[in-house]
């Protein structure tokens, strides 16, 4: 997977991709609304050992 600026026809998804290789290894995926996001950024994420 590559990512760039611009999105082109035959792109994936890269925080698709991310939740569903996180649904294959056990983890947990959840919505929140925007406003519930920590900072500007369109995702977050609780990295646990």
């Amino acid at each position: 997977m590559v990512a760039h600026a611009r999105r082109e026809a035959e792109d994936d998804d890269l925080l698709d991709y991310a939740a569903a290789q996180t649904l294959r290894q056990g983890g947990m995926v959840a919505m929140v609304p925007r406003e519930a996001l920590p900072g500007a950024g369109v995702a977050a994420a609780l990295l646990r050992y």
